[in-house]
Formats: C-alpha cells, structure tokens, sequence
C-alpha cells in the first residue's frame, strides 16, 4: 500500500515538473489566420474569434464586466479602448511581434477566477484588468507580413471587433444576471 502512494506521488510530482519546465520554455506564437475571400477589414475582425486564448480572455472580460452590479461600461470601457489602440499601433512599429503566452494564459484564469467568485469588485481593479487584457490581446495581434495598408486595416477590424465583443458580452450578461446561465458562464 505505502509503495502505490510513493508511486503516485512521484508521478504526480513528475508530471508538475514536466508541466512548469514546458510552461518556461514555451515560446510566442507568430502566426495570424486569415480567411480566404474576406477583406482585410473582415480578417482583422474575425481574428480574435480564431485565436482560443483570446477568446477565453475577451469573453471572460465581458462576463466580469457583466456581472458588476450597477452596470457601468463607460470607465472600463474608456481604459480597454485606447489600451487596445496603443498596443495594435505598437505593433506596427516591428518592435512587439507578440507576447508569451502564459501572460495570456494567466489574465485569462485571473478573470475567470473573478467570474467565478461573483464578486463585486472595485473599478479601479476592473479598468487595470482592462487596460492589461487590451494590451496583452493587442500586441500578440501583430502581424508580421503585409504592406502598411494591408496591414492597418486589418489591425482597424481587430479593434472594431474586441471593443463590439467586450461591451456586447458585459451587456448581455448584464441582463442576465439573475439567470442560472449567467452563472454558469
């Protein structure tokens, strides 16, 4: 019996080790879908919905924002906006190609931690995890080749798309807020 718990726990000890020395070695993704056929407005806009980490932070983001009671954007959304701005420009520049992963990874278990918890929490936490949220999602949104145009318009339909996505979830999480699916999201 003591043998089989000295097993598992090194197993259970090995596969941690495995886990944090592949979390540490990870490198950045470089890659941005596109879809045939669309415009480069269409591809930008259509990007975040393609990338699943930024899916689970966005989405996560505006259930958060939907759950604070009373329903304010106007501050949060005030931060994610020009945060979102700022880091696609930064982008442009060639100096930021993307982030780590695991920055993502963590913002996204943070908020959905927060969801979970549903709690109030107070503004200022709610516009700092905004302003990181657009940074982060903003500057692994690069693209890496393209002309300026090209490359501009696309960042533009990213832009339109994330801040469309963030407010629509919080108000629609807003008006469910007393519905078992709100807190089950």
């Amino acid at each position: 019996m003591a043998l089989n718990a000295v097993r598992h726990t090194r197993c259970g000890s090995g596969f941690l080790t495995v886990a944090c020395v592949t979390l540490v070695l990870s490198t950045t993704g470089h890659a941005h879908l596109t879809v045939e056929g669309v415009g480069d407005v269409a591809n930008g806009a259509l990007h975040p919905v393609m990338t699943p980490v930024h899916v689970m932070v966005f989405l996560g983001l505006g259930l958060l924002l939907g759950q604070q009671v009373p329903f304010r954007l106007k501050t949060p959304m005030r931060v994610f906006m020009p945060a979102l701005a700022a880091a696609l420009l930064v982008t442009l520049t060639g100096r930021v190609s993307g982030i780590h992963q695991l920055v993502l990874i963590i913002l996204a278990l943070l908020v959905a931690t927060l969801v979970a918890l549903q709690t109030k929490v107070p503004g200022w936490i709610l516009a700092v995890l905004c302003g990181a949220v657009a940074c982060a999602i903003g500057m692994d949104s690069g693209l890496d080749t393209g002309s300026s145009l090209v490359r501009i318009k696309t960042l533009a339909g990213t832009w339109l798309s994330l801040n469309a996505a963030v407010f629509y979830i919080a108000a629609c999480a807003s008006h469910g807020a007393d519905g078992k699916w709100a807190s089950a999201g």
